[in-house]
Protein backbone atom coordinates (compact mmCIF):
# COMPACT_ATOMS: atom_id res chain seq x y z
CA UNK A 1 0.00 0.00 0.00
CA UNK A 2 1.05 3.65 -0.88
CA UNK A 3 1.83 5.76 2.19
CA UNK A 4 0.97 8.67 0.74
CA UNK A 5 -2.74 7.97 -0.20
CA UNK A 6 -5.05 10.92 0.55
CA UNK A 7 -7.22 9.81 3.24
CA UNK A 8 -10.13 11.47 5.33
CA UNK A 9 -8.80 11.41 8.55
CA UNK A 10 -5.49 14.42 7.12
CA UNK A 11 -8.40 16.79 6.14
CA UNK A 12 -8.64 20.10 8.29
CA UNK A 13 -11.88 21.38 7.33
CA UNK A 14 -10.48 24.06 5.76
CA UNK A 15 -10.46 23.50 1.66
CA UNK A 16 -7.68 26.08 0.90
CA UNK A 17 -5.52 24.31 3.29
CA UNK A 18 -6.29 20.54 2.01
CA UNK A 19 -5.74 20.91 -1.22
CA UNK A 20 -2.29 21.68 -0.50
CA UNK A 21 -1.55 18.89 1.70
CA UNK A 22 -3.24 16.90 -0.92
CA UNK A 23 -0.65 18.52 -3.23
CA UNK A 24 1.96 17.51 -0.73
CA UNK A 25 0.49 14.08 -0.92
CA UNK A 26 0.37 13.61 -4.47
CA UNK A 27 3.86 15.20 -5.09
CA UNK A 28 5.04 12.50 -2.33
CA UNK A 29 3.40 9.63 -3.70
CA UNK A 30 4.82 10.39 -6.89
CA UNK A 31 8.17 9.97 -5.64
CA UNK A 32 7.61 6.96 -3.74
CA UNK A 33 6.22 5.38 -6.96
CA UNK A 34 9.21 6.33 -8.97
CA UNK A 35 11.59 4.81 -6.29
CA UNK A 36 9.41 1.57 -6.36
CA UNK A 37 9.62 1.67 -10.00
CA UNK A 38 13.63 1.87 -9.85
CA UNK A 39 13.99 5.79 -11.86
CA UNK A 40 17.00 7.39 -12.26
CA UNK A 41 18.20 9.34 -9.56
CA UNK A 42 18.21 12.56 -11.59
CA UNK A 43 14.58 12.40 -12.03
CA UNK A 44 14.36 10.91 -8.82
CA UNK A 45 15.94 14.60 -7.43
CA UNK A 46 14.36 16.43 -9.56
CA UNK A 47 10.76 14.81 -8.12
CA UNK A 48 12.38 15.79 -4.47
CA UNK A 49 13.48 19.27 -5.34
CA UNK A 50 9.62 19.71 -6.95
CA UNK A 51 8.19 18.43 -3.43
CA UNK A 52 10.54 20.29 -1.08
CA UNK A 53 9.89 23.79 -3.31
CA UNK A 54 6.15 23.03 -2.95
CA UNK A 55 6.69 22.56 0.81
CA UNK A 56 8.51 25.84 1.01
CA UNK A 57 5.53 27.82 -0.82
CA UNK A 58 2.95 25.80 1.37
CA UNK A 59 4.43 26.44 4.55
CA UNK A 60 4.11 30.32 3.28
CA UNK A 61 0.90 30.31 3.15
CA UNK A 62 0.00 28.14 6.43
CA UNK A 63 2.23 30.89 7.89
CA UNK A 64 0.22 33.98 6.59
CA UNK A 65 -2.89 32.45 7.93
CA UNK A 66 -1.48 31.69 11.62
CA UNK A 67 -0.01 35.61 11.44
CA UNK A 68 -3.49 36.66 9.89
CA UNK A 69 -5.24 35.00 12.52
CA UNK A 70 -3.76 35.53 15.23
CA UNK A 71 -2.07 32.13 16.13
CA UNK A 72 -0.81 31.51 19.55
CA UNK A 73 1.51 28.80 18.58
CA UNK A 74 2.66 30.39 15.60
CA UNK A 75 6.46 30.72 16.74
CA UNK A 76 6.37 27.10 17.84
CA UNK A 77 4.54 25.86 14.33
CA UNK A 78 7.03 28.43 12.56
CA UNK A 79 10.02 26.51 14.45
CA UNK A 80 8.61 23.05 12.96
CA UNK A 81 8.10 24.53 9.45
CA UNK A 82 11.77 25.59 9.65
CA UNK A 83 13.58 22.39 10.86
CA UNK A 84 11.68 20.83 8.31
CA UNK A 85 12.80 23.13 5.85
CA UNK A 86 16.29 23.12 6.76
CA UNK A 87 16.57 19.32 6.68
CA UNK A 88 14.55 19.40 3.27
CA UNK A 89 17.24 22.10 2.19
CA UNK A 90 20.29 19.55 3.50
CA UNK A 91 19.06 16.30 1.85
CA UNK A 92 18.19 18.24 -1.56
CA UNK A 93 21.58 19.64 -2.13
CA UNK A 94 23.02 16.22 -0.81
CA UNK A 95 20.78 14.61 -4.19
CA UNK A 96 21.72 17.20 -6.26
CA UNK A 97 25.28 16.66 -5.38
CA UNK A 98 25.27 12.74 -5.43
CA UNK A 99 26.25 12.63 -1.71
CA UNK A 100 23.27 10.64 -0.97
CA UNK A 101 20.48 8.65 -3.07
CA UNK A 102 16.62 9.47 -2.63
CA UNK A 103 15.30 6.13 -1.28
CA UNK A 104 13.39 4.31 0.75
CA UNK A 105 14.24 5.79 3.84
CA UNK A 106 13.41 9.59 2.12
CA UNK A 107 10.07 8.07 1.79
CA UNK A 108 9.82 7.09 5.44
CA UNK A 109 11.14 10.46 6.95
CA UNK A 110 8.59 12.44 4.58
CA UNK A 111 5.22 10.12 5.64
CA UNK A 112 6.04 10.25 9.23
CA UNK A 113 6.70 13.89 9.51
CA UNK A 114 3.20 14.57 7.01
CA UNK A 115 1.31 12.14 8.94
CA UNK A 116 1.85 13.72 12.22
CA UNK A 117 2.61 17.18 11.30
CA UNK A 118 -1.09 17.72 8.86
CA UNK A 119 -2.82 15.71 12.22
CA UNK A 120 -1.11 17.27 14.93
CA UNK A 121 0.42 20.94 14.62
CA UNK A 122 -1.69 21.77 11.53
CA UNK A 123 -5.15 20.41 13.00
CA UNK A 124 -4.72 22.66 15.55
CA UNK A 125 -4.26 25.71 13.29
CA UNK A 126 -7.30 24.56 11.44
CA UNK A 127 -9.60 24.68 15.33
CA UNK A 128 -8.33 27.87 15.81
CA UNK A 129 -9.00 29.33 12.44
CA UNK A 130 -12.70 27.96 12.65
CA UNK A 131 -12.76 29.43 16.31
CA UNK A 132 -11.96 32.69 15.17
CA UNK A 133 -14.03 32.49 11.91
CA UNK A 134 -11.31 33.33 9.41
CA UNK A 135 -12.36 31.38 6.15
CA UNK A 136 -9.56 31.15 4.15
CA UNK A 137 -12.02 28.78 1.91
CA UNK A 138 -13.45 31.86 0.52
CA UNK A 139 -10.57 32.80 -1.27
CA UNK A 140 -10.74 36.32 0.70
CA UNK A 141 -8.05 35.90 3.93
CA UNK A 142 -8.36 39.97 4.43
CA UNK A 143 -12.09 40.35 4.94
CA UNK A 144 -13.88 41.08 8.21
CA UNK A 145 -14.56 38.03 9.94
CA UNK A 146 -17.71 39.18 11.04
CA UNK A 147 -19.37 38.89 7.49
CA UNK A 148 -20.61 34.78 7.18
CA UNK A 149 -19.79 32.71 4.37
CA UNK A 150 -23.09 33.02 2.79
CA UNK A 151 -23.17 37.29 3.27
CA UNK A 152 -19.72 37.19 1.31
CA UNK A 153 -20.80 34.80 -1.48
CA UNK A 154 -23.81 36.55 -1.87
CA UNK A 155 -22.78 40.83 -2.14
CA UNK A 156 -19.62 39.08 -3.95
CA UNK A 157 -19.38 39.50 -7.23
CA UNK A 158 -15.95 37.46 -8.37
CA UNK A 159 -14.52 35.17 -6.29
CA UNK A 160 -11.07 34.44 -5.69
CA UNK A 161 -8.99 31.24 -6.30
CA UNK A 162 -5.91 30.67 -5.72
CA UNK A 163 -3.54 28.12 -8.12
CA UNK A 164 0.20 27.51 -7.56
CA UNK A 165 2.70 27.50 -11.00
CA UNK A 166 6.23 25.75 -10.79
CA UNK A 167 8.81 27.92 -12.65
CA UNK A 168 12.26 27.20 -13.14
CA UNK A 169 14.94 29.43 -12.34
CA UNK A 170 18.10 29.49 -13.91
CA UNK A 171 21.09 31.33 -14.22
CA UNK A 172 24.74 30.92 -14.19
CA UNK A 173 25.71 27.90 -12.61
CA UNK A 174 22.34 27.60 -10.86
CA UNK A 175 18.48 26.52 -11.48
CA UNK A 176 16.06 25.75 -9.28
CA UNK A 177 12.15 25.01 -8.84
CA UNK A 178 10.41 27.94 -7.32
CA UNK A 179 6.11 28.51 -7.19
CA UNK A 180 4.43 31.40 -7.53
CA UNK A 181 1.10 32.11 -6.61
CA UNK A 182 -1.79 33.88 -9.44
CA UNK A 183 -4.88 34.63 -8.78
CA UNK A 184 -7.59 33.76 -11.35
CA UNK A 185 -11.38 35.63 -11.19
CA UNK A 186 -14.36 33.86 -12.45
CA UNK A 187 -18.17 34.32 -12.20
Amino acid sequence: MNPFTWNDKYSLGCPDIDDEHKALFRMAEQLYDAIRNATGQTELTTLFAKLASYTRFHFEDEEALMRGSGYPEYEQHCREHGKLTAKVSMLEWQFRNGHANVDIATVHFLRDWLQHHVCGADQRVADHLKQTRVEECDGDKTRDPSTSSSELKSTTRHRFSQSAKLDRVQGPGIEFLTWSRRRLSYE
